[in-house]
């Protein structure tokens, strides 16, 4: 990582957020687990770290980030150096009501090497004895009172075959990067309110 012992971002996080604005459960709009990854990463890699050069362990989510249409919620990731020479990852918030912190995500993070694939998925998928659509997918979950839409929302075909399980998604056309831009101007979900390095 950087040079400093710590680092810390605070970032103002609203339901307007695309990941938030997408994943509505029992009404509320929650931060989903992939959420927690995104915003882990781009934090590190602002500080000198790109995600190719990083690996997340033990990511634990504790506590759901929720916020409401009418409130925000201060949203902080700190770091700070492990015993072992990586890194302990917190992202915890504080919304306008809340009297202390909300720990809701802890992750460990090492240095890598940029790992090298060099296998090839063959397509289309052939084998499969089952295809669940995501359409399925999400029409079973709001049957349970969660909702995707947006950013949230992809398109795609789950293959069931023998030995393993293929997902076959892509993001719907307003959401993929547009050639002109670039993806790092589509990528920028968060807010940053407050930088802090040690």
């Amino acid at each position: 990582m950087t040079e400093s012992t710590t680092f810390s971002e605070t970032f103002t996080v609203t339901a307007d957020n695309p990941l938030l604005h997408g994943h509505v459960v029992y009404g509320r709009s929650l931060l989903p687990g992939v959420g927690y990854v995104d915003l882990v990463l781009q934090v590190l890699a602002r500080h000198g770290h790109p995600m190719q050069d990083v690996e997340l362990r033990n990511l634990t989510i504790l506590a759901p980030l929720v916020v409401g249409s009418a409130n925000r919620a201060l949203t902080t990731v700190e770091g700070r150096r492990g015993p072992d020479g990586g890194w302990r990852v917190e992202v915890r918030s504080r919304r306008p009501e809340d009297t202390v912190d909300v720990l809701h995500a802890v992750a460990n993070v090492r240095g890598c090497a940029p790992a090298t694939f060099t296998e090839r998925l063959p397509l289309p998928v052939d084998g499969a004895a089952r295809r669940t659509t995501l359409d399925e997918i999400y029409t079973w979950c709001r049957e349970y009172d969660l909702v995707h839409s947006g950013l949230m929302k992809i398109s795609g075909v789950v293959h069931h075959r023998a030995g393993d399980w293929i997902a076959e998604v892509e993001l719907a056309p307003e959401h993929q990067p547009h050639p002109a831009a670039g993806l790092r101007a589509q990528r920028r979900p968060w807010h940053r309110r407050r930088v802090q390095l040690a």
